[in-house]
């Protein structure tokens, strides 16, 4: 089995098969499960075709704050209006941001959105368009408290705004705070001896999961299907088509997910693209990755997959350095 990484020089780039180990510069694979969703989204109940969750983001103050609850329902992206507020999946991330511009490119459709304190498709200063094909939804009501109000009724925006600065300002602490820690156990991860203390501490405690997202959108938010406990490779692998996801836990907490697409360039030669690898900050270095690279090869193996790919920045050296030592080749 040929195993490649493709090294690409513009971590932003709208390649679907381009993803970020790290994280950062990633692209959202084609298909979405509802427990996939990140942490932009705290909760959610599905009912009746309409998705209700919590944000907890304040990327939309005033009229979002952190806590609110919101409720998307379906639209198609030709009926989406400037000024609607929208939820669409981007750089494997989930956003509700305001949209400011519709626009066509190469015969495909493309939304610019903004959240209302500046984050442009959920990062600042990148003014590019997102494909309309991940848009999930439009959020219509807005719940604070007890009260339910329409995405676009003022009183959003004058609401107790001296309380939702108090808690914006407590929040930013609360992120620098994380941000700052997240370095120390970075530098701490360099350690050896780190590494190999408390990956010996949690050996025992990760449970890997295995399933298949197939959300795409939000008119098929009943057809996800939950993960199941990934012991042995399912009996039924045998001809994979489309994406496939692993996922590391910890008492049902995810702390690392590796995704599978098979496709192939022609009948003959079966090819799967690894998407969406990534392990949280406080639990790299202690072999989590190695293990979920490991079972994602093993089931390349089981349905004799000829070429493997991962495409990675040239900045991702801990996740080339990684893939190097089981064998892929990089090739530019």
């Amino acid at each position: 089995m040929k195993k490649v990484i493709i090294i690409s020089n513009k971590p932003g780039d709208e390649n679907k098969n381009q993803i970020s180990a790290l994280g950062g510069g990633s692209v959202l694979a084609d298909s979405l499960s509802i427990i996939d969703l990140p942490s932009e989204v705290s909760s959610i109940l599905i009912n009746n075709n309409k998705i209700s969750f919590k944000a907890v983001s304040w990327c939309m103050f005033p009229v979002i704050w952190a806590g609110d609850s919101l409720k998307i329902e379906p639209i198609t992206p030709e009926d989406l209006k400037i000024g609607d507020i929208v939820l669409y999946k981007y750089a494997n991330w989930a956003y509700a941001h305001r949209l400011v511009k519709k626009y066509e490119k190469g015969g495909e459709l493309y939304i610019v959105t903004i959240g209302d304190r500046g984050s442009i498709n959920g990062q600042a200063g990148d003014a590019g368009g997102v494909s309309a094909q991940n848009i999930l939804g439009k959020v219509t009501e807005v719940k604070r408290g007890k009260a339910w109000f329409r995405s676009d009724d003022a009183r959003l925006r004058s609401r107790s705004l001296i309380i939702g600065r108090l808690k914006l300002s407590i929040w930013t602490l609360k992120y620098r705070a994380k941000h700052f820690i997240c370095k120390i156990l970075m530098e701490l991860q360099g350690m050896k001896l780190y590494r190999c203390f408390f990956s010996k501490i949690i050996k025992n405690q990760i449970a890997l999961f295995f399933g298949q997202p197939v959300i795409k959108n939000i008119k098929e938010v009943n057809n996800f299907c939950l993960y199941q406990r990934f012991n042995e490779i399912p009996g039924d692998f045998s001809d994979p088509k489309g994406l496939y996801n692993i996922s590391a836990r910890i008492n049902n907490w995810s702390i690392g997910n590796i995704s599978l697409f098979f496709g192939a360039d022609n009948p003959s030669h079966r090819i799967c693209t690894l998407l969406n690898f990534i392990v949280r900050i406080p639990f790299r270095g202690w072999g989590i990755g190695y293990q979920l690279l490991e079972k994602a090869l093993s089931l390349c193996d089981k349905v004799h997959v000829e070429e493997i790919r991962i495409a990675l920045s040239e900045n991702d050296k801990i996740a080339i350095k990684l893939f190097k030592k089981i064998g892929f080749e990089v090739k530019q």
